[in-house]
């Protein structure tokens, strides 16, 4: 009897997720490989926001529900705000405004110390906060559960409720610019603008128009217009597997889902760490009954990955 095969919303769901986060994954180990004084200043940094925002009163469980970090890092970086799946759509009020423009004065000379090439990617955000791997891998594997028993017994008015919220990249690029009516509001207006003078690879343009898309569709429910067709639609295709670039994405398979996240668990025991390879394969293979031989593969791959990452990096164009 064959398998049931997995392509409900819940599967697709979290193998867009993990792809997502991989990336980012990914790019955070060759930052942390190229560019070692840096990353640790962007973790200060992000302990000194924190820090500024608790002496505004604020208590760690509204910094954490207000997004107030993600917030101050894209307002460093980009002069306004850019969403990913968080699920918060939000209105400013005039004293958080006055606030963020304090915070800019204070923190953005050191924010501009930091600057290196993978801010030109991802948001700084992104890569100073990155996820829990262990966390990751549990989430997937509890999500995979889900997907199977819903297979088996399928449901109608199942809600799934996300025992970790995965972290997922923004794809920026320094050639495009989101805007709206206001930095901070988006009341009504949303669009982007593309300088032309930079050359895009086909790529870097898939990427972007996708990103676009997805923020559009998010900014149109936040909008005060919950449930447009259009906007709907949009993160359906969002969510599609067919509207992703295959060549991109290292989960293909429901069985290819657990390994790259375990690659990176290894990686981090042996890089991170500095267990001795054979060691941090065998921790590895006590949280997932892969073989010795399959994790030293995801491991190798792990490092292949990071290495493209490092030399995307190092050769991206100066004019940017």
């Amino acid at each position: 009897m064959s398998k049931p095969k997995l392509n409900n919303w819940v599967y697709r769901y979290i193998q867009s997720a993990v792809n997502n986060a991989l990336h980012l994954e990914y790019a955070i180990r060759a930052a942390e490989s190229l560019y070692p004084k840096q990353m640790i200043y962007l973790n200060l940094l992000k302990e000194e926001l924190i820090a500024y925002w608790l002496n505004k009163s604020k208590t760690l469980s509204e910094i954490e529900e207000l997004k107030l970090i993600d917030i101050s890092f894209d307002r460093l970086q980009f002069h306004s705000i850019i969403i990913r799946r968080n699920d918060i759509y939000l209105r400013f009020n005039s004293s958080l405004r006055v606030e963020l423009e304090k915070l800019y004065d204070e923190f953005i000379d050191k924010y501009f110390d930091i600057e290196i090439a993978p801010f030109k990617l991802f948001r700084a955000v992104d890569l100073a906060c990155g996820n829990n791997i262990l966390s990751m891998y549990n989430e997937a594997k509890r999500c995979m559960d889900i997907s199977k028993d819903l297979v088996l017994k399928p449901k109608d008015d199942f809600e799934l409720d996300r025992e970790y919220v995965i972290r997922e990249p923004v794809h920026v690029h320094p050639a495009l610019t989101f805007c709206g009516s206001d930095h901070f509001t988006y009341e009504g207006k949303f669009g982007a603008y593309f300088n032309l003078k930079y050359d895009l690879s086909a790529e870097d343009l898939f990427f972007t128009m996708r990103e676009f898309m997805y923020q559009y569709a998010s900014w149109c429910n936040a909008d005060l217009k919950l449930g447009r067709w259009n906007s709907r639609s949009l993160v359906n295709y969002y969510f599609d597997n067919e509207f992703f670039d295959c060549g991109a994405n290292e989960v293909k398979a429901p069985n290819g889902l657990l390994g790259p996240i375990l690659g990176l668990y290894c990686y981090d025991k042996r890089e991170r760490q500095k267990l001795k390879p054979k060691v941090a394969i065998n921790e590895t293979t006590k949280i997932h009954k892969f073989t010795f031989e399959t994790m030293q593969k995801r491991y190798k791959n792990t490092r292949k990955k990071i290495s493209q990452y490092k030399n995307k990096f190092k050769n991206f164009p100066d004019y940017y």
